[in-house]
């Protein structure tokens, strides 16, 4: 009886043995899909505290991005930045960069542009010590014409008022703001 118990007891180990062996992992057996849908959920790199620097043509200084972390989608050739700041030096002469400062940001078009979202606010210190800034839920910059633009509630302060609109387009080096509706505004008088 002890014998056929112990034969059975190895007869059971030795199946269970050979089911494990001969069966494939489902690891194995599933295919990668890299689709675009699949691609947006796995990113291709990421990488920790980083600050990517750019200079023009004449070797100045640029603009300066750092993100606490960002993460690289290969196939979309996209870039999504987590609590991104940038400083952007204009193309003039100009010892007083803007700076902006958001919760979230990536680049689209092949990096022809950066959107940024959430809690967006940029701002310039002027030459007396005074800030110009504007905050909104998203705003779109293109580097190469320094511009701005967002379809959303901007809200622009300046020492000489506060203006309030739906819709901006703005460019960096002129520093011309244009609120495109809706637009309100107070004057501080001098």
């Amino acid at each position: 009886m002890r014998n056929l118990l112990l034969t059975i007891m190895l007869l059971s180990i030795a199946g269970i043995f050979l089911l494990f062996w001969l069966a494939q992992p489902e690891v194995f057996m599933k295919k990668t899909n890299y689709s675009s849908n699949a691609i947006d959920r796995k990113f291709d790199s990421y990488m920790l505290s980083i600050s990517m620097l750019e200079f023009s043509k004449e070797g100045k200084l640029a603009s300066k991005i750092e993100a606490a972390n960002t993460s690289y989608f290969k196939e979309s050739n996209r870039i999504k930045l987590n609590k991104p700041k940038l400083t952007y030096y204009q193309t003039q002469d100009s010892t007083r960069p803007w700076y902006l400062k958001a919760d979230k940001g990536e680049t689209a078009n092949d990096g022809k542009n950066i959107i940024f979202r959430k809690d967006v606010c940029v701002w310039k210190y002027l030459a007396n010590g005074d800030k110009s800034e504007l905050k909104t839920e998203k705003l779109t910059l293109y580097p190469k014409t320094h511009t701005v633009k967002t379809d959303r509630k901007v809200k622009m302060i300046s020492p000489n008022g506060e203006s309030v609109g739906v819709g901006m387009e703005g460019n960096l080096d002129t520093e011309v703001f244009k609120l495109l509706s809706d637009v309100q505004g107070i004057i501080h008088g001098r």
